[in-house]
């Protein structure tokens, strides 16, 4: 029998990575971006002679890379967060704590640095009306520490731009003792089902991880970032009647002028798939406003500038 230390040993999954095809420096030779390496407080990105780099023993796991990269290129293993979310919704004052804090918490991230976007926080609030309380007890101690006022400044200015009951009810707890946690209570029954359901799902993360990692997805591939992804996934949980100001707030306007000739390069160039080819020949590329994150790369690519990108008013997740 495998004990768990050997697992963790056999099946290294780390949250961050590089996916060059996804990175705007690899897609095209001119980008400046270095979003992520000025974002790392622990300098981890570094530019070199043949490109952006990543170090992962320099890496501690703060998650805020994944917040300013607008492509997901610094995504790593699979975080959960979505599932994190459904559970705490079942809970009347659920509190979510990260994985260096011992104190008691309903669902844990690697750590609350990727709370630090506006459309995370939204997310959250969408999945959790009740509020939730963030466990940042020890993040004064942690050596990612640095995650704490990037939080603060996006929460402070997501709840200034949006006025969403959810937002206010997101409460950072800085005392342990303040937290007001509560054991979920279950029967016999489901005591032992979950034990058996959790055992399952751990061998099948495992079993994923042993299996040999594949090729790193082609130029062509559309993703959108994990911090989009999560707001789409909650859209229908946002009041109807804020949906506009939210859209307005953290998607993108594009626009193209006249002089486009409908070559489709930019729907070439993008990463997440917010440009597509229009059924008329020669006409502008058709925009899914939901699935742009404002990197520029289209507009930066065109030959003939007819491009012009607009961020969404909450364009400020690098802090």
């Amino acid at each position: 029998m495998f004990g768990s230390s050997t697992f963790k040993i056999l099946t290294p999954d780390h949250p961050v990575a590089l996916t060059p095809a996804r990175c705007l420096r690899f897609r095209l030779n001119t980008s400046a971006c270095r979003l992520c390496i000025d974002t790392c407080p622990h300098q981890a990105w570094s530019l070199s002679a043949t490109g952006l780099e990543f170090n992962q023993a320099k890496c501690r796991g703060c998650l805020l890379c994944q917040g300013a990269c607008p492509t997901g290129a610094c995504e790593g293993a699979p975080l959960g967060v979505e599932k994190n979310l459904t559970e705490l919704s079942r809970q009347p004052q659920p509190v979510l704590g990260c994985d260096n804090n011992p104190a008691p918490a309903h669902e844990r991230l690697p750590c609350l640095g990727l709370l630090a976007h506006p459309e995370v926080l939204l997310a959250v609030a969408a999945a959790l009306p009740q509020g939730v309380q963030l466990n940042r007890s020890r993040c004064g101690q942690c050596r990612n520490s640095a995650v704490l006022p990037r939080l603060e400044l996006a929460l402070s200015r997501v709840r200034a731009l949006i006025p969403f009951p959810g937002l206010l009810a997101i409460r950072p707890v800085q005392e342990a003792d303040d937290l007001r946690y509560q054991a979920p209570g279950i029967s016999r029954r489901e005591f032992f089902s979950l034990v058996r359901s959790g055992s399952s799902n751990s061998a099948v993360r495992a079993l994923g991880r042993l299996t040999p990692a594949p090729p790193a997805p082609p130029y062509r591939n559309k993703k959108i970032p994990r911090f989009r992804a999560l707001l789409l996934r909650f859209w229908p949980q946002i009041p109807e009647d804020m949906r506009p100001r939210v859209a307005a707030t953290c998607f993108p306007r594009v626009e193209t002028a006249p002089i486009c000739t409908g070559c489709t390069g930019c729907v070439g160039i993008c990463p997440t798939g917010a440009l597509a080819s229009s059924a008329l020949a020669g006409a502008p590329p058709a925009v899914q406003p939901g699935d742009c994150t404002a990197c520029g790369l289209c507009a930066a690519f065109c030959r003939q500038q007819a491009i012009t990108v607009t961020p969404g008013d909450a364009s400020f997740a690098a802090g």
